[in-house]
C-alpha cells in the first residue's frame, strides 16, 4: 500500500460500516479500503479490498433519507 497508516476493516466488518468509514474520513476521501486478516497482525494480511464504487452501485448507502422502506 502506498499509505503509511491507511484505514482497514476487518473481514467481518459490515458493509454499510465500511461505506461510512470512507465518506467520513477526515484525512483524505477514501475510495478503497482493505481488508485486512486482524487474527494475524504482523504482518497485516490482505485478504482484499473494498471499493467505494462497488459499494454505492451495490445499494449501499449511509444516508437515512435514501433508504427503502
Amino acid at each position: 500500500m502506498a499509505t503509511a497508516n491507511p484505514i482497514t476493516v476487518a473481514p467481518d466488518t459490515l458493509a454499510v460500516m465500511a461505506l461510512e468509514l470512507m465518506e467520513q474520513n477526515q484525512r483524505k476521501p477514501v475510495t478503497v479500503l482493505p481488508v485486512i486478516d486482524l487474527a494475524n497482525p504482523e504482518p497485516r494480511q490482505l485478504l482484499g479490498l473494498l471499493r467505494l464504487h462497488d459499494l454505492v452501485q451495490a445499494g449501499f448507502t449511509t444516508s437515512p433519507a435514501a433508504e427503502r422502506p
